[in-house]
């Protein structure tokens, strides 16, 4: 009982912000009560796209005010706390100590479910909730098969954060010797599975903030899982933490004077995912300004990785171009040809993961020919990772504007998720 105490006392202090790339950019993001597209800007009388993002705080946060339920345990929330996740979080322990088990588990399902049924992205809410419910229910196992993908599984990537925080500060386990292995297994060994490699990406999270930011020893710990695309999610959870705490602190394994570090320094196996998401330092130190970004990302001199540079402007321009997906597709090409296509399945990937699969065909649908087949098969092989059964996933694919690009849907192969 002291221990369960400890850790839900745990959960108040160190909620920490971790999330996705439209979380912990928001404070770039527009202060306009209503979304806005990103802006053209000019520099040295040239043309440049500089991406701007929608705020959600105050549209969402209405919505959220104003919703009604017959569990009055979440009308109370959301009126008092909107869109802040850690309010709900604060209110969560509050009210999971006058609650039954049944009462505070359902309470914070029908939370997570608005959130994403609002259509905001939910992945920063849903993390700290995630990190609530770790320390209310005090055992990882049964925390993890609680949780669930809703909010693209922020439930799960905090659940494993606050595991390893409080296996450190309260357990006083030695950070060389937390499992990781077999951490996931209970959700199932399907290495492909799409809960599955939310779990191993939230475990690199946790890792990194184990090892304080030591992205070098943190990575490494990550080969210990069994197939090779867990290590690939775990190795992006240590890059994306890493960026986060650039976002909330300004600190993090980076170099002022060096735009690639760590990247150009970890081993090469690790670098495809470390410039996944160092593209959004990038734009950071070009101010945003796509065309430099795609600059930058050419002066990587490796094919290989600087795909995966552009890929990861992608993720960050579907986030700015919300609204506008001409917007989108235009901006994607403003650097090399070659790469464009890559840039795309940033984009497309990140849509069907926090928009849904009729957002992400439909941009499918307006691209160019020679895009097509790549994007149609970006989509597929996110299909084949949720765990519909094969009727549920051909019915996703059938949405494809012809049969052939259903097929591409289709026949996708999730092992191609471990490279672009």
């Amino acid at each position: 009982m002291h221990k369960k105490i400890l850790i839900l006392i745990f959960s108040i202090v160190v909620i920490i912000s971790v999330v996705t790339a439209l979380g912990f950019i928001t404070s770039q993001s527009s202060t306009k009560e209503t979304l806005e597209s990103p802006y053209i800007a000019n520099t040295d009388s040239q043309n440049k796209t500089q991406l701007r993002y929608p705020s959600i705080n105050v549209s969402y946060n209405e919505t959220l005010k104003n919703y009604k339920s017959e569990n009055q345990l979440v009308e109370l929330i959301f009126s008092k706390c909107g869109v802040d996740s850690h309010c709900a979080a604060d209110s969560m322990i509050i009210l999971s100590k006058n609650q039954t088990k049944q009462n505070t588990i359902a309470t914070l399902n029908e939370i997570v479910t608005t959130i994403d049924e609002t259509g905001m992205t939910c992945h920063n809410q849903s993390h700290h909730l995630g990190e609530f419910l770790y320390g209310y229910i005090g055992n990882l196992t049964e925390a993890l098969i609680i949780a669930d993908r809703k909010c693209g599984g922020g439930l799960y990537h905090g659940v494993i954060e606050n595991y390893f925080q409080t296996e450190l500060f309260f357990e006083r386990a030695d950070k060389d010797t937390i499992p990781v292995k077999e951490s996931c297994d209970v959700l199932g060994t399907d290495p492909y599975s799409h809960i599955r490699l939310e779990c191993t990406h939230g475990t690199g999270h946790g890792l990194l903030r184990a090892y304080d930011f030591d992205v070098f020893s943190a990575v490494k710990r990550c080969d210990e899982f069994k197939f090779s695309i867990d290590h690939r999610a775990c190795y992006r959870g240590v890059f994306m933490e890493n960026l986060v705490e650039y976002w909330e602190d300004k600190e993090g394994a980076f170099d002022e004077e060096d735009i690639f570090y760590p990247c150009n320094r970890v081993e090469d196996k690790y670098a495809n995912d470390c410039y996944h998401y160092q593209a959004q330092y990038i734009l950071d130190k070009n101010r945003y300004f796509v065309e430099d970004s795609f600059d930058d990302c050419e002066k990587i001199n490796n094919d290989t990785f600087e795909k995966y540079c552009y890929y990861g402007i992608g993720i960050q321009i579907s986030f700015a171009f919300v609204n506008d997906i001409p917007g989108l597709i235009s901006t994607c090409q403003k650097g090399d040809p070659q790469f464009a296509t890559f840039c795309f399945q940033g984009a497309v990937v990140t849509t069907v993961d926090q928009r849904g699969i009729d957002k992400a065909i439909s941009l499918c649908k307006i691209l160019e020919e020679k895009f097509k087949e790549d994007c149609y098969n970006t989509v597929g092989k996110w299909v084949n990772t949720i765990g519909a059964d094969l009727k549920a996933r051909q019915d996703m694919c059938s949405k494809a504007e012809t049969l052939e690009y259903a097929e591409v849907c289709n026949n996708a192969n999730p092992e191609d998720l471990e490279s672009l």
